[in-house]
């Protein structure tokens, strides 16, 4: 619903910065219909973004979530645990030097 209500307000948006261009463009209509078609973007955009940022973050989670559910391959499944595996232990190696750095400037100092 978020990203059918932020569309519905765009193109609104864009229809009036639109009608408003083309009526106040005096060139003939092709470069009419262009200049208006871009300030209609340029105006819809930007008050969209500016004005609706809430509206346009939820209809990108939305749309995100329409899109980004897809199936991992085994063979993915597998890497992304290998890759885990291999990060958590250069965690683990990294907090043990610094543990042990952290005990001898202790030593050092008494």
């Amino acid at each position: 619903m978020a990203f059918l209500r932020y569309t519905v307000l765009r193109l609104g948006i864009f229809a009036l910065g639109f009608f408003a261009a083309y009526t106040a463009v005096p060139f003939d209509l092709l470069p009419r219909m262009l200049v208006a078609l871009a300030v209609g973007f340029i105006i819809s955009g930007a008050v969209g973004y500016l004005f609706f940022n809430t509206w346009r973050l939820a209809a990108a989670e939305q749309l995100a979530g329409w899109f980004g559910r897809r199936r991992r391959s085994s063979a993915e499944t597998t890497d992304n645990a290998a890759e885990d595996e291999l990060a958590e232990a250069f965690h683990e190696e990294v907090d043990a030097q610094q543990r042990a750095i952290r005990q001898e400037l202790r030593r050092d100092e008494r």
